[in-house]
């Protein structure tokens, strides 16, 4: 097919896609959106409607740009040239029948832009107003708790949250040096924490003396933590050598 087009659909692919996606909305009843186009009435223009040509030729002649999507102008209109244009997708959001327009202040604007205007999260806006049905001035000055949750803290400080948990939990360490000691990297404990913090120990397998780094390991290393998840271990206490039937000294 794309071998007699004049807009050739492998060198068009995304604005290919844009157009069987409109046709799709509009003419297929199996499609989920069909509801909200074909199904409210909204038609394709015959032009467009018979010729991928030209949608194209259109689209490239007002100002279609790879990363920009069609909008209705009217949104109860139909996909015709004098209804439709080029915008960003940040733009078509604000522009879908369902955004949400809050007044603040004595001015009315997308919530979306409320909170990127104020530095807010808008899922938590969103969940405030529409789900609790909080008023726009609570909704708005409530400081959230996901501000100061673990992961955000972590996040700020550009730690792990895994090491940060481990400091505090494991080594004792207070939060604040936690987050705010850099990370010497994976397995850096040695370098990281006091090797003397939590002394010697006897591994509870093999018997030998190790320098623990938590007040809880009772294992000298993997080893022996995985012998203990053996059958032939949890039944007799005997560490066992895979190559013969005999227990290993």
């Amino acid at each position: 097919m794309s071998h007699y087009l004049k807009n050739p659909i492998k060198e068009n692919r995304r604005l290919w896609n844009i157009y069987h996606g409109m046709k799709k909305r509009c003419l297929n009843p199996n499609c989920v959106r069909y509801k909200d186009y074909g199904g409210r009435g909204i038609k394709i223009c015959h032009d467009w409607l018979l010729s991928f040509d030209s949608f194209a030729d259109w689209a490239k002649e007002n100002g279609y740009v790879e990363g920009l999507t069609i909008e209705r102008k009217n949104v109860d209109g139909n996909y015709e040239p004098k209804n439709c244009e080029w915008i960003t997708l940040k733009q078509q959001a604000r522009n879908k029948r369902e955004t949400i327009k809050v007044k603040y202040q004595g001015k009315e604007k997308p919530l979306i832009e409320w909170c990127e205007d104020l530095g807010l999260e808008y899922d938590t806006m969103h969940d405030r107003i529409i789900t609790r049905d909080w008023n726009i001035e609570k909704a708005f000055t409530t400081p959230s708790q996901r501000e100061n949750s673990f992961l955000s803290m972590c996040d700020a400080h550009g730690m792990n949250p895994a090491t940060v948990h481990d400091r505090v939990h494991k080594f004792g360490w207070s939060l604040e040096k936690a987050l705010s000691t850099p990370c010497l990297g994976r397995g850096a404990n040695s370098k990281s924490y006091n090797p003397e913090q939590f002394g010697y120990a006897k591994c509870i397998v093999c018997g030998s003396k190790f320098l623990r780094n938590s007040g809880k390991q009772i294992y000298c290393g993997e080893r022996c933590r995985n012998i203990t998840k053996r059958t032939s271990y949890k039944r007799t206490g005997l560490i066992y050598d895979g190559r013969t039937s005999k227990a290993m000294k």
